[in-house]
């Protein structure tokens, strides 16, 4: 038994019409090759775990360490968010008039490296490079 689990997209989106459509040719051509849609946990039911080949290396052979690589983009990610945080709750009790455009461009620092390729750590070195950039820029703003 193998298991295959298809979707949408890159993160596990939900069927598409043309998916199923694709689905149901190939099986019409291919009738020696039963599928069957289930769920997960109906596959794991028929593993034998008792043999299982066990391995001592990373099988992921792409994006090793994503999500928890490039942990300076992570500290310095953390640091504008609180700086941020910081700075809206004085101006907001203290009532004094600032340049809201000014607080505008490091919240959208903030929330470009929020890009789904740069937080989790699975970009390239020039990416992570350049998000660093981009937060410092966001820190200079606040600190003024």
């Amino acid at each position: 038994n193998n298991l295959m689990l298809w979707g949408v997209g890159d993160h596990g989106g939900g069927p598409s019409a043309i998916d199923l459509q694709l689905i149901e040719k190939y099986q019409k051509e291919h009738p020696e090759t039963p599928l069957v849609h289930s769920f997960c946990e109906e596959y794991f039911k028929t593993v034998d775990t008792e043999n299982l080949k066990k391995y001592d290396t990373s099988l992921v052979h792409c994006m090793v360490g994503c999500y928890t690589s490039m942990v300076r983009i992570k500290q310095q990610h953390r640091a504008l968010e609180n700086m941020l945080y910081m700075c809206e709750g004085m101006l907001a009790l203290s009532g004094v008039s600032y340049d809201k455009e000014k607080m505008k461009e490091a919240e959208k620092a903030l929330l470009f490296c929020e890009f789904h390729d740069i937080l989790p750590g699975s970009s390239i070195k020039k990416a992570e490079d350049e998000a660093l950039h981009i937060l410092a820029f966001g820190e200079e703003i606040l600190s003024r």
